[in-house]
């Protein structure tokens, strides 16, 4: 969006605030303004900062709140990509004997609970416009669909070019914002999240990048897929598959949580969660014959009650965040599970060090940091002129 227009929306929304078309540079006009986010694009915010001096000091004061939130949209969704890293690897520990989908549903339970007791304790009211119930279904149903099948088939499976596929979705979600929420990204940021994207990718190491011998395919896969058709069915072209379809789902479900950006984020979480339990507690019973596999150790129960916590943090780190920045980006930071999770696997769980994991890993964190550091800077240099402005 060119500066001229920006000026337009901004001016357009401050003069709406006040009656009789007078500007309001008070705090209703910025709270009017605190949605801006959402149709400006970045480069449109750091031209503000270093071309707009002549714009009036609310407007700049919006532009620094705009970019300040950037920064914690960036914070918020890598916070909630390392607990996700966390709970990953707690869940491959052997003291859990949990199926992955039984796994899912006590840990969507717990999480849920604990929204329901967030909400109460707030007093959040739980009522939503009828203009965001399409994107809310769309986030409950796209989000838990694609969260079962990657529990279900990718992750049992293990196969390696699925896996990598996923990691294409934030491309996915770059597109999707474009169109729907007119979100159009800057050129620096589409290349550090292209280089989130390779980040993850090198660290599952895909087979068709590195073969079947450099890969990370479980091995039991080669082992096990002696037929042809068992392997056609039910290997590789069964894990692709869904894999495509949970590429676009993960997409769609990010678009659909960032268009929610004015409706509480307890709310989205209650209703997300609580869906995630009805599918997962679906699937679980129709894996596992109608059966309950938790037992009565306390160590698992103590695993389930912890990992759902950290599920509800999650949760709530990552709806959050999403309301702060532009989906594209954060659809990238949130890769940065992939190396949190392949850090972990080294230190907790002995995997053996790759060098083309390694710097898959890094890569992904510098792609997070280069946006991170671009957006401190953006802010910095608007607090500058702003200062200058009111001396």
């Amino acid at each position: 969006m060119p500066l001229p227009a920006v000026y337009g929306a901004v001016y357009a929304t401050a003069t709406s605030s006040a009656p009789a078309g007078k500007i309001d540079s008070g705090k209703k006009a910025l709270r009017h303004l605190e949605n801006l986010p959402l149709l400006v694009a970045s480069d449109s915010l750091e031209s503000m900062t270093t071309e707009g001096k002549w714009l009036p000091r609310f407007m700049r004061r919006a532009v620094v709140r705009s970019v300040a939130n950037r920064i914690a949209g960036l914070i918020l969704v890598g916070t909630s990509a390392f607990l996700a890293s966390c709970i990953a690897t707690l869940a491959k520990d052997d003291a859990i004997k949990l199926s992955a989908v039984e796994a899912l549903f006590w840990r969507s339970l717990v999480s849920w609970l604990f929204t329901v007791l967030a909400i109460a304790t707030t007093g959040t009211k739980m009522r939503v416009k009828k203009e965001f119930n399409r994107q809310l279904l769309l986030r409950c149903i796209l989000g838990c669909i694609s969260t079962t099948l990657s529990v279900l088939v990718l992750e049992k499976l293990a196969v390696s070019n699925a896996t990598a596929i996923t990691y294409f979705s934030p491309l996915l979600v770059f597109a999707m914002a474009a169109f729907f929420l007119k979100e159009k990204p800057g050129l620096f940021t589409v290349v550090c999240s292209v280089l989130c994207v390779t980040g993850a990718v090198l660290v599952v190491r895909p087979a068709f990048l590195f073969g079947k011998n450099g890969s990370t395919d479980a091995k039991w896969y080669h082992r096990s897929m002696t037929s042809f058709v068992t392997s056609y069915l039910f290997g590789e072209s069964l894990a692709v598959g869904c894999a495509v379809v949970v590429a676009f789902m993960q997409a769609g479900a990010y678009v659909s949580l960032r268009s929610l950006h004015k409706v509480q984020y307890l709310v989205v979480m209650h209703y997300f969660l609580f869906t995630m339990t009805l599918v997962s507690l679906a699937a679980m019973l129709g894996v596992q014959h109608g059966k309950f596999k938790a037992g009565t150790s306390l160590e698992t129960w103590g695993a389930i009650a912890g990992t759902g916590v950290l599920a509800f943090a999650e949760q709530l780190f990552l709806t959050r965040g999403f309301q702060f920045d532009g989906a594209g980006v954060l659809a990238a930071t949130r890769l940065l599970h992939v190396g949190c999770e392949f850090a972990w696997g080294v230190i907790l769980l002995g995997t053996a060090l790759n060098p083309w994991s390694a710097g898959g890993a890094g890569a992904t964190a510098a792609g997070v940091l280069f946006l991170a550091l671009r957006r401190v800077h953006t802010h910095w240099a608007a607090r500058r002129s702003l200062r200058r402005m009111l001396q």
